[in-house]
C-alpha cells in the first residue's frame, strides 16, 4: 500500500474517531444537563414537601395552643362560677 494511501486511510479513521468522540461528548453534556435538571426538580420537590410539613406542623401547634387556651378559659369560667355560687349561698 502506498504511503499516501495509508496516510489517507489513517486520516479518515482519525476523522471517524474525532466525530465519534464529539458525538459522545455532546451526548454526555446532554445527559449531565438532564441530571442537573432532575436534581433541581427533586430538590424543589423536597423543599415543597418540607414547606408543606412545616405548614402542617405550624397549624398543629396553633390548634394545640388554641385548645389549651380554651381549656384554660373553661376552667377559669368554672372556677369563677363556683365562686359566685358560693358567694350567693353565703348571702342567703
Amino acid at each position: 500500500m502506498p504511503k499516501e494511501s495509508k496516510r489517507n486511510e489513517i486520516e479518515f479513521e482519525l476523522q471517524i474517531w474525532k466525530s465519534t468522540a464529539e458525538r459522545l461528548k455532546r451526548d454526555l453534556e446532554a445527559a449531565v444537563e438532564k441530571i442537573v435538571l432532575l436534581e433541581q426538580k427533586l430538590e424543589d420537590t423536597n423543599y415543597a414537601k418540607e414547606i408543606h410539613w412545616l405548614e402542617q406542623e405550624s397549624m398543629r401547634r396553633e390548634f394545640s395552643r388554641l385548645m389549651m387556651a380554651q381549656i384554660d378559659a373553661e376552667r377559669t369560667f368554672e372556677h369563677e362560677k363556683e365562686k359566685i355560687i358560693q358567694h350567693v349561698k353565703e348571702k342567703y
